[in-house]
């Protein structure tokens, strides 16, 4: 849900590429590469699941306690305003999303600067935003 999210948000008429995982500069270069007119993309990296406060845990027991799943979304273009408002979008579109069977999404616990790499040409520039949300142990978001 999380990834249709993402991939709603529209450049120059049509959906931005969404990807899940880390990529290094070679797979970068290769995406940007095969985006016509070098449009932006989207990069979704899950991490596992962290132990949410003590106020959240009930009394069903470990199994079936409340846990934190967090994520962090990359928007990486070759012009930087263009990954602000890019990333821009995801904010208003992520941030208070429900997928189903878990919390809203929230704005994380940090949130980057971004990056620039100018190992390549173009240079590719990055808006970096980390966000959460509370799941149960039986739900799959």
């Amino acid at each position: 849900e999380i990834f249709r999210a993402c991939g709603a948000i529209k450049w120059a008429g049509s959906s931005i590429g969404v990807y899940e995982g880390q990529f290094d500069d070679d797979e970068q270069y290769k995406v940007i590469e095969a985006q016509e007119g070098e449009r932006p993309f989207i990069v979704v990296n899950f991490s596992g699941t962290l132990q949410a406060p003590m106020s959240y845990h009930g009394v069903t027991g470990a199994k079936h306690d409340i846990t934190q799943t967090m994520f962090v979304v990359q928007v990486v273009h070759t012009d930087p305003r263009m990954t602000r408002r890019v990333m821009d979008q995801i904010n208003s579109k992520l941030i208070g999303f429900v997928p189903k069977g878990c919390g809203e999404v929230v704005a994380g616990l940090y949130a980057s600067p971004g990056k620039i790499n100018a190992l390549g040409t173009p240079t590719r520039y990055s808006a970096v935003q980390s966000y959460s949300y509370y799941v149960n142990s039986n739900a799959i978001c």
